[in-house]
C-alpha cells in the first residue's frame, strides 16, 4: 500500500542565545525562561491552526495546511518573543527566535511527519539568525498576495541531495527593515572546501554541508575540551560562496588568520579563507585546544 502524502507548511523555531542564557543564569532560571518561551509559542501555533509535531530542547517543530497560516504564526512568535524580551528582567538577557519554513509533501505516521520536506525546513532555520524568518521559494509562491509583499529574495543556497542551489526568502515582518534589492544575491553555486582539525579529529565541509557546532558540550559535532569554551560555542557553515564562523559564546572566539592577525568575535561572524587558528574563549597564544582550519573557498 502507498503511504499517504500531505502537503503542508513544516515550521521550525528555535530559541537563540539559550546556550549564553544557561551560562549567565543557572540551569533552573534558564530553563524555565526558555519554557516560558516555548510555551507562548505553542500558544501561537494553536491559535493560528497549527500543530506542534515535537520539541526538541529549545526548538519547536510543527505543520499547518496552509503557507500564510505558517507564516502568520511564525511572525506572531517573533513579535511576543520581541515583546517578552522588552520587558523582561534588567538582568535577563534577550532571547530571539531563528525560524525556517518550508511548504512541501511529508508522510505523516504515528504523530509525526517524514519527508524532504522536512529537513528542507530544518536546514532554513539553521540558516536564519536570531530575529530572522528564512524561507523557499516553494513557500512563497503558496503564499496569498498581501504575504508575498512581505518576502524577499536574499540568498541562492546549495542543498545536499538537489542539483541545483534553491531560492531562499526572508520574511519581513518588523517595520523599518532595510530593503535588499534582488540583483545583490550572490549565486552560492561554487566549489569550496573547509578542513577543521582539533588534536587527532578532522572534518571536512564543502558547499552542502550542514552548519557545524564547536563547543565542550556533548551536542557539539566537534567538542573542544575547554573549560572557556561554551557548550554550543560558535557554528560553522557555508553561506554565499564562503565559509563564515558564527560566534555565539559567553567569552568569545578568537581567529588568528593567515596574515597573523589575531581578532576577536563576540555574537559577530568571521569570513575563514587560508590557514589558521580557531580559540575557544581564550586568546590563541599557548592555548592547546586551538582548533586549526584550512580553507579553499572559491
Amino acid at each position: 500500500m502507498d503511504s499517504v502524502v500531505e502537503e503542508v507548511a513544516i515550521v521550525f523555531a528555535d530559541v537563540t542565545g539559550s546556550v549564553r542564557l544557561f551560562d549567565l543564569l543557572g540551569d533552573e532560571k534558564a530553563w524555565k525562561l526558555i519554557q516560558k518561551c516555548l510555551k507562548g509559542m505553542t500558544a501561537e501555533v494553536d491559535k493560528h491552526r497549527g500543530r506542534v509535531i515535537k520539541t526538541i530542547g529549545d526548538e519547536i517543530m510543527c505543520t499547518f495546511f496552509a503557507a500564510d497560516d505558517a507564516v502568520k504564526a511564525a511572525v506572531a512568535m517573533q513579535e511576543q518573543v520581541r515583546d517578552d524580551s522588552i520587558g523582561g528582567e534588567d538582568n535577563e538577557p534577550a532571547l530571539s527566535l531563528r525560524i525556517g519554513i518550508h511548504f512541501g509533501e511529508v508522510i505523516p505516521k504515528d504523530n509525526d511527519v517524514f519527508g524532504d520536506a522536512v529537513n528542507l525546513a530544518s536546514r532554513m532555520a539553521t540558516a536564519a539568525k536570531g530575529g530572522q524568518i528564512i524561507t523557499t521559494q516553494f513557500t512563497a509562491e503558496a503564499l496569498s498576495q498581501p504575504l508575498k509583499s512581505k518576502v524577499r529574495l536574499v540568498d541562492r543556497m546549495p542543498v545536499k541531495g538537489k542539483r541545483d542551489p534553491i531560492n531562499v526568502y526572508e520574511v519581513v515582518w518588523e517595520d523599518g527593515a532595510t530593503n535588499v534589492a534582488s540583483n545583490t544575491v550572490k549565486s552560492t553555486d561554487v566549489e569550496g572546501q573547509l578542513s577543521l582539525r582539533y588534536r587527532d579529529k578532522v572534518i571536512v565541509m564543502d558547499q552542502t554541508s550542514a552548519p557545524l557546532m564547536l563547543g565542550r558540550g556533548r551536542q557539539a559535532h566537534l567538542r573542544v575540551d575547554d573549560a572557556n569554551a561554551s557548550r554550543l560555542h560558535l557554528r560553522v557553515e557555508f553561506s554565499r560562496g564562503k565559509f563564515v564562523l558564527f560566534d555565539e559564546s559567553v567569552n568569545g572566539t578568537y581567529v588568528l588568520t593567515p596574515t597573523g592577525e589575531v581578532t576577536l568575535r563576540r555574537n559577530e561572524s568571521h569570513v575563514l579563507s587560508g590557514t589558521g587558528r580557531i580559540s575557544l574563549g581564550r586568546k590563541v597564544d599557548g592555548n592547546e585546544n586551538a582548533v586549526h582550519y584550512e580553507c579553499e573557498s572559491a
